[in-house]
């Protein structure tokens, strides 16, 4: 059986240190998308349930608006 995916959600404001956070995972190996259109996240989440990105963990970064 295949180990499923480690998924990580970063998200915050504009200004609070999200894509610092994404690009400091990204230095210990995980496989970065930062920026993140809420539009495209369902079939973001759908590919990794899929396994068609192929990567063991993954980090998200999206912007979250008051």
């Amino acid at each position: 059986m295949k180990k499923k995916p480690l998924f990580v959600i970063v998200a915050g404001e504009s200004g609070a240190g999200r894509s610092t956070a994404v690009k400091a995972l990204e230095d210990v190996g995980f496989y970065a998308i930062d920026n993140l259109p809420i539009e495209l996240f369902e079939s973001t989440v759908k590919l990794i349930e899929d396994d068609s990105l192929q990567h063991n963990q993954i980090v998200v970064g999206m912007e979250v608006d008051d």
